[in-house]
């Protein structure tokens, strides 16, 4: 059985362009998936890859807080 996507929740920084973001959500194989939220998150989604990868890329990513403020596992 093929491992499912992870899907996680991202809040932008307001001073993030879109090509930021687009250059961000390209570098982790991922798309946006839904939102936003009231609250400005959106729902993204990667491409399936073992939990050690994952952790990995997610460590890489919030390390780009002038693009991301928060990075999470949303709920499912």
């Amino acid at each position: 059985m093929a491992p499912a996507a992870a899907r996680l929740r991202a809040v932008f920084a307001p001073q993030a362009s879109a090509s930021q973001i687009r250059e961000l959500l390209g570098s982790l194989g991922a798309r946006i998936v839904d939102g936003p939220s009231s609250d400005g998150a959106y729902v993204i989604e990667l491409k399936p890859g073992d939990p050690k990868t994952l952790a990995e890329t997610l460590n890489a990513a919030r390390a780009r807080s002038g693009i991301l403020q928060s990075l999470d596992l949303a709920a499912p």
